[in-house]
């Protein structure tokens, strides 16, 4: 499924798995270090920017099967916009996730309450609370965290890859494991920050 993991049942995808990178072991979040600390406000500020970001993405399926497009955010809404192979339009917010395909107008609707990619679509963003990190890597100007939620784990994990150019961060890569161990794997790239989007930009297709 995607919003990451919802979708590939909208676009009817099967499920061989993709490795994430993500350590195993699960710390709470008095247990990192005030760098760590300082790293994860980063990544919550980098998402709750006013203004968001578009770029690039290859997505790689649960059957390692591809797609590209391009990838729109700003806090609390997601766009993605599939190009190739297949034109289909995707947009989350609100707890839920709408896919319009573009060859024959065909709509799915889908709930987000319980998926990894809603954890990024809270307005704020905040890694705290109900939200836990369940590890953090800092190496070079990579900075990898992975998330989950605190009171139900097994309801998936959602892994961000950072990269830091002159003190900026910049996403690149988007992993989530849904409640069935479906992964799915965004690259992400040619990304531009501070993007101002038309007003109806993030509406739901169809509505």
């Amino acid at each position: 499924m995607m919003a990451l993991s919802l979708l590939k049942k909208a676009v009817q995808i099967g499920g061989v798995s993709l490795l994430l990178v993500a350590c195993a072991h699960t710390e709470s979040d008095d247990q990192f270090s005030a760098a760590q600390q300082a790293d994860i406000t980063r990544v919550e500020q980098y998402f709750n920017a006013r203004q968001g970001f578009k770029g690039q993405f290859v997505h790689f399926w649960p059957n390692n099967s591809q797609s590209s497009g391009m990838i729109s955010y700003v806090p609390g809404h997601l766009r993605l916009d599939y190009l190739s192979p297949d034109a289909k339009i995707a947009v989350a917010g609100q707890e839920k996730l709408v896919v319009v395909d573009k060859k024959n107008d065909a709509r799915t609707e889908m709930g987000l309450s319980h998926d990894p990619v809603g954890l990024l679509l809270a307005v704020p963003v905040k890694f705290s609370g109900p939200i836990e990190v369940t590890s953090l890597q800092h190496q070079g100007n990579q900075l990898q965290l992975s998330l989950t939620r605190r009171d139900n784990p097994s309801q998936g994990l959602l892994t961000l890859q950072m990269t830091q150019d002159k003190g900026q961060l910049v996403i690149n890569r988007i992993e989530s494991v849904d409640i069935r161990g479906g992964h799915n794997r965004f690259l992400i790239y040619n990304v531009k920050i501070g993007v101002t989007f038309p007003e109806q930009w993030f509406a739901f297709p169809g509505e």
